[in-house]
């Protein structure tokens, strides 16, 4: 059991006033399939990429001001009240535990496994 359910269950935290990002599935897939394919090309995750650049290390800066450049580009890309997730497939605030209809205890226990 997580330490927020663990907290929820004790009367600690309401879980109901946690605030979930909405779901968007599509701009989700597709940001998370750029980003993937950002750190198998270039080596790192944005923390390794920090720590390289940190050190002196040229490929390490050359990535962050690449994910700067790109972040930036699309960024600019967008119309400008940057509505783009707000017109596809909206799915609300969801979990896992709500979307297979589990209890969330189980869903911690195969985590762990």
């Amino acid at each position: 059991m997580t330490d927020s359910m663990c907290f929820s269950r004790l009367g600690m935290v309401d879980l109901s006033l946690v605030y979930l990002v909405p779901t968007f599935l599509i701009p989700q897939i597709v940001g998370g399939l750029l980003l993937g394919v950002g750190f198998v090309i270039g080596g790192y995750c944005p923390g390794t990429s920090c720590v390289s650049a940190a050190t002196g290390r040229i490929d390490g800066m050359v990535y962050i001001f690449r994910n700067d450049c790109g972040a930036t580009r699309f960024w600019g890309s967008l119309p400008p009240d940057r509505s783009v997730s707000r017109h596809s497939t909206s799915m609300g605030q969801i979990t896992l535990p709500k979307l297979f209809d589990l209890p969330y205890g189980l869903l911690v226990f195969a985590g762990r496994v």
